[in-house]
């Protein structure tokens, strides 16, 4: 069955990267859909020809474990990166046609075929024949990547989707659209994006959302976004009516950072508090806040909260290690290390990353047992070929 987007409820599934909703994706492989595709990139890094068909054989017939180990990037050995999810859809079939949604602000007079070209053949994203098989035509681009129909237009441009569709928004869209709250709102935003989207009317079988956190490619700050999309797809009215009291609460923090509000600021994120107090995003806020009121104490204790809840936010862990690091605080940039290590131990590059830190403060008795357990990881000799030697010559520092 199809639902009528943002006319009927449909239920979001929320991933950390775009390669984790394949599972998902795959449900439909017999219709043949459309892909809708919200994002910055459009997610065609070619497969590396190693892992080609072990990749098609996962993607198309996996069992969910086994998929979930080949696009986790936590691990040592992924087969299928995020930046290479639509290639893997694509040659394993799950699609008739690609619709990309372009994150530019622009009518159609801005747009170049020559600077589309180029950047996807920057991207390594299309092979100089699928570059030269593109027009520019109603506003938008139109060609062909691995064998398969893609158009790629702004949202005002996008063309008539008939049929089935999946649809799936990278949290990397917003990125260039979104300007600062003064320049842009996001929730207004959020909103000039999927109104236009409601007219079309598509018969869509998924909606599918990705945080893109994990790899580094946005802040920690964006991510509260994929839960208030996911609520406007279960709640399609909220697309068009005032917004919640906590979205309000939410824009006009944004609009405060400007003026360097942060009295007011917790003041909103109190209110946010007092209302969810397990919305993991809101401790975050109140950890920022904290450390901008130089309270340390208190901004652990609030970061830990967001932590427990999602050990995403472990991440921000990093950034204060590079801190104490940078102020040269005895002891600190390994307590934050260890940290995140402790939040997020599937994460080998956060184990690697402490162990590195052990070796450089002279720590060899807490670094061997780790450089031994990395070293029985195993790590891809695609993307990690030099690995071995690396945590051998860590092994061997004095």
């Amino acid at each position: 069955e199809t639902t009528l987007l943002l006319e009927a409820p449909i239920g979001a599934s929320l991933f950390e990267t775009p390669a984790e909703a394949l599972p998902v994706w795959r449900t439909f492989q017999a219709l043949r859909p459309t892909l809708v595709l919200f994002a910055n990139d459009p997610q065609l890094l070619p497969l590396p020809e190693e892992f080609l068909e072990e990749a098609i054989r996962l993607v198309q017939k996996g069992s969910p474990d086994q998929l979930a180990r080949a696009v986790d990037i936590q691990s040592s050995a992924p087969i299928v990166l995020p930046a290479m999810t639509v290639d893997a859809a694509l040659r394993a079939g799950l699609f008739s046609r690609v619709v990309w949604v372009l994150p530019v602000d622009t009518d159609p007079s801005g747009l170049s075929l020559e600077v589309f070209r180029k950047q996807l053949l920057e991207r390594e994203a299309v092979s100089p024949e699928e570059a030269e098989s593109f027009i520019l035509a109603e506003g938008g681009f139109h060609g062909s990547v691995r064998g398969i129909p893609l158009q790629a237009a702004p949202i005002a441009n996008i063309p008539p989707i008939g049929g089935p569709v999946v649809l799936h928004i990278d949290l990397g869209y917003f990125q260039p659209l979104y300007k600062g709250e003064i320049k842009t709102n996001l929730y207004g935003l959020v909103q000039q994006t999927l109104l236009p989207l409601a007219e079309h009317q598509l018969q869509t079988l998924a909606v599918t959302l990705s945080r893109s956190n994990l790899g580094g490619g946005l802040p920690l700050e964006t991510r509260f976004l994929a839960g208030d999309l996911a609520r406007i797809f279960a709640e399609p009215h909220l697309v068009r009516d005032q917004m919640p009291i906590a979205w309000q609460r939410r824009g006009s923090i944004l609009y405060l950072e400007n003026f360097f509000q942060k009295d007011k600021i917790l003041e909103l994120y109190l209110e946010m508090e007092t209302e969810s107090p397990q919305d993991p995003s809101v401790q975050y806020g109140l950890y920022q806040v904290a450390r901008q009121f130089k309270k340390g104490d208190e901004a652990l204790a609030r970061l830990a909260r967001a932590v427990a809840v999602d050990p995403i936010y472990a991440l921000e862990y990093l950034a204060l290690a590079d801190v104490a690091e940078e102020k040269g605080v005895p002891g600190k940039e390994l307590e934050m290390l260890e940290k995140a290590s402790a939040a997020l131990p599937r994460n080998v590059f956060l184990r690697l990353a402490l162990a590195e830190a052990y070796v450089e403060e002279g720590e060899k008795k807490k670094a061997s047992p780790l450089l031994k357990e990395l070293a029985r990881e195993p790590w891809s000799a695609v993307y990690y070929p030099g690995m071995a030697g690396y945590l051998e010559e860590l092994r061997k520092r004095p």
